[in-house]
């Protein structure tokens, strides 16, 4: 389950990276991704890498929509009122997919290797698990790549350092942000596919996903991408260690409870770092 969680922790710091803003809405797009993705593997008949690319900008045009509707009306106020209208916008998004989709978890086709767990030095290891933490580590090292270095990446870090400086050097604000937000939800669409095989997809799974991802996302440290997916990893291994010795229905509350104690003693995370105003 660590891959999942770093994917998901991934999704939640490009937005941070582009907004300084958490996206509560992460986790809806994760739900529609995946069913989306079931209902196109219906249709096509052909394999999960077929429907890669449609899945992605289908995400990328509900970020940008969503980014335009929901976001854009209220750029100018408070972190709080944003916070409020993402956490809105996932509960509408999720009941929608639920009045279309139903509301039972629906078994997803299994990407190639099926079931059968592999073993690498003696650990059994999921194949689905394997697929997941290989588009992990891809959308990380693509995700560096274009924040660090290309132009469009550098524009939108910077605007979210300084908007104003920005704006003075020609960045247009509110496109980078709505190119941010894009991305962001584009990997969640292709992450609601990938986890989907592991965990099924459909139910009111939204919001657990975003707490989730933001979790992970937070004990690694949110303002760095390989330090999510360490966070994510951790949080995995936490889980999976409360689960095997304590029992499975405290597992959660153990991590909330690792959650909290770095929120009050390390808030920028494990391996983060603390932002600096300019």
């Amino acid at each position: 389950m660590g891959g999942i969680y770093a994917l998901l922790a991934l999704g939640i710091h490009i937005v941070y990276v582009s907004t300084k803003m958490i996206n509560f809405a992460h986790g809806a797009v994760v739900l529609i991704g995946g069913l989306v993705a079931l209902s196109l593997l219906g249709f096509v008949r052909q394999s999960h890498f077929v429907i890669l690319i449609p899945i992605f900008f289908a995400g990328w045009g509900i970020g940008i929509f969503f980014n335009r509707i929901v976001l854009d009306p209220i750029a100018k106020d408070e972190h709080g009122k944003r916070i409020v209208c993402l956490i809105a916008a996932s509960l509408v998004i999720e009941n929608l997919c639920a009045l279309i989709w139903g509301k039972d978890s629906i078994p997803f086709p299994l990407l190639p290797g099926g079931e059968d767990p592999v073993v690498i030095w003696k650990i059994r290891i999921s194949p689905q698990g394997l697929w997941v933490f290989g588009f992990t580590v891809i959308a990380v090292v693509l995700t560096n790549i274009f924040l660090y270095k290309t132009l469009l990446g550098k524009a939108l870090r910077a605007v979210a350092n300084n908007e104003t400086a920005a704006r003075i050097f020609g960045i247009r604000p509110k496109q980078m942000i709505s190119t941010g937000f894009g991305i962001s939800m584009g990997l969640a669409a292709l992450a609601g596919m990938l986890i989907s095989t592991i965990t099924m997809t459909g139910g009111y799974i939204a919001f657990p996903l975003t707490v989730k991802g933001f979790t992970a996302a937070m004990i690694g440290g949110i303002q760095r991408s390989t330090s999510c997916i360490v966070g994510g990893l951790l949080f995995g291994v936490i889980e999976s260690i409360t689960a095997g010795f304590i029992t499975t229905q405290y597992r959660e509350a153990v991590v909330m409870g690792i959650l909290l104690v770095i929120l009050l003693f390390r808030p920028q995370g494990l391996l983060g770092r603390v932002d600096r105003e300019i």
